[in-house]
């Protein structure tokens, strides 16, 4: 998966490439796919829930707050572009291998 670490008015983040599934039986990680992540949701893509979902799931899975985490690119489309501040790549790695 290709994870970049970046620092962000002196902040560290991360930013990685999601594929988002909506209108899935459930919202769980389906793997990689490529290089990016593959994620289903269970929610409609309608006026944003499929967004709050995602963010909401990564926010309950890697335990950062809600509001770390940013839809950078892709906020309409099924490839999206994720930025999550406080939070290092090995730490993401670590939580992520560890859902």
């Amino acid at each position: 998966m290709d994870i970049s670490e970046i620092t962000v008015k002196g902040k560290t983040a991360i930013t990685f490439n999601i594929k988002v599934s909506p209108n899935a039986n459930q919202t769980k990680w389906l793997g990689a796919f490529g290089q990016d992540f593959k994620i289903s949701i269970n929610a409609s893509p309608d006026k944003g829930k499929a967004n709050n979902a995602l963010i909401k799931f990564l926010s309950e899975e890697i335990s950062v707050p809600f509001k770390n985490i940013s839809i950078v690119s892709g906020e309409t489309k099924s490839f999206k572009k994720i930025m999550i501040f406080n939070i290092s790549k090995n730490e993401f790695i670590e939580k992520y291998e560890n859902s």
